[in-house]
């Protein structure tokens, strides 16, 4: 159940004011930073005459659109008062609904942490992952997680309030999958449906499949993209954060969301990245993050990625990642001694244990990757009983699995197959 507001209005008043000046310190961090280098870029004659992209200009949604793709936008609402936006892509391109024609099989597509749904088709209509298994027949939906910046609604809590931050990707798994994909098959009228994601959407996949029977049964097959269960070998310099204690997490970011999407973020981010001698520098700072793999990234479509990041998502996420880091484990939130008792009747907040996920998983995972590195997945694996095959590829990192010019050929494919094999 959602918390009820704090009883002291004086103390709640302190909590929103500070929060309000972190939230407003951490905003300008990164659009201070590029402006400061467009800036000295501009004044010495750096920067190239490449306009910017139209498509780093359009919403999730009007993105689909562009490319002549059927979408719609579906609110689901989760047990504890969350409202999540999710988009449908029907039907292919050159598809026509056909009234009397058997039901497409439905695919469900999650992102991961700090991204929205946009993720999955920001590449080109040939080599993004919603427009291919679209075109090739499926009834497409793409969730959103709550926070983003398509999911920040509640029936009676306010995204200026605490209140409404207070969530990691424990509730994720808990509230946001088993809403979505009841709803999603409420509306297409079948019993099943084939889940695939990436990063944060497997770490919600494999604590919602392993603890709840009921909705593990709705799964025809999971596909594990980039997959996090533990992120104890990580070596992205977010991992940073976990040398940090929570006083001083929350001290500079506040106490309720991490890294937000705003307009002028979002333009500044898609001009700057759009300049063809500064786009490398685009480039360079998403492998900084996820790993390096210069030659598979299409440089010429960095502003377009730069537009739809970051999405935003709760401060309690991002400690609950360092949590995991320092653990090693994948486990419920630690709220500390006393809340713990009381939330979880023990000292230290529970294991999620895969091994009771009976759902018939593929994994695909890489070499170059600082997220999901091979050493958590190789103690992932063995974990996962019902395991189709798993498919390693050295030198991929974790964003090529969404962004990558040869996803496609290396693993779309592929995928596309294997939900053939499986209908």
């Amino acid at each position: 159940m959602t918390k009820p507001l704090l009883a002291n209005q004086s103390s709640a008043r302190k909590h929103r004011l500070s929060s309000r000046r972190s939230g407003k310190q951490t905003m300008s961090w990164a659009s201070i930073l590029i402006c400061l280098v467009y800036g000295s870029a501009l004044a010495h004659g750096l920067i190239g005459d490449r306009s910017v992209d139209y498509e780093a200009t359009l919403n999730a949604k009007s993105l689909i659109e562009y490319w002549e793709y059927p979408a719609e936008e579906h609110d689901v609402t989760t047990d504890d008062g969350y409202i999540l936006t999710i988009f449908r892509i029907p039907h292919g391109r050159a598809d026509r609904p056909d009234p009397g024609a058997r039901p497409r099989p439905v695919v469900f597509l999650q992102h991961g942490l700090l991204v929205d749904a946009a993720n999955w088709f920001q590449n080109l209509p040939h080599n993004s992952l919603a427009f291919m298994l679209a075109d090739a027949g499926y009834d497409v939906w793409l969730g959103n997680s709550r926070g983003n910046s398509w999911s920040r609604r509640h029936h009676f809590l306010s995204p200026r309030s605490v209140e409404f931050w207070e969530f990691s990707f424990d509730q994720m798994a808990k509230y946001d999958l088993p809403a979505s994909i009841d709803y999603v098959l409420q509306k297409t009228g079948q019993k099943q449906l084939f889940y695939i994601g990436h990063s944060q959407g497997t770490t919600m996949a494999f604590i919602a499949f392993s603890t709840n029977p009921r909705l593990a049964a709705k799964i025809k097959l999971y596909i594990a993209l980039a997959p996090v269960a533990t992120v104890k070998y990580a070596k992205t310099p977010l991992a940073k954060l976990s040398l940090l204690h929570e006083v001083q997490i929350k001290a500079m970011f506040g106490m309720k969301e991490f890294l937000p999407k705003t307009f002028f973020g979002s333009l500044v981010a898609a001009e700057f990245c759009s300049r063809n001698l500064l786009a490398p520098i685009c480039g360079n700072l998403l492998f900084m993050l996820c790993g390096f793999n210069e030659k598979n990234l299409n440089l010429s479509r960095i502003d377009v990625y730069a537009a739809q990041v970051p999405s935003g998502t709760s401060v309690q996420n991002i400690i609950h990642w360092k949590q995991s880091i320092l653990g090693g484990k994948l486990q419920a939130y630690d709220y500390g001694l006393f809340d713990n008792l009381a939330r979880y009747g023990k000292v230290q907040p529970p294991e999620y244990n895969i091994r009771n996920m009976n759902v018939t998983t593929i994994v695909w995972s890489s070499g170059k990757d600082w997220l999901s590195g091979p050493e958590d997945v190789n103690m992932l694996i063995p974990k996962i009983k019902n395991l189709l095959y798993h498919e390693y590829i050295p030198e991929w990192n974790h964003l090529d699995f969404v962004f990558g010019l040869d996803a496609a050929d290396r693993m779309y494919y592929k995928i596309i197959e294997n939900l053939k094999e499986n209908l």
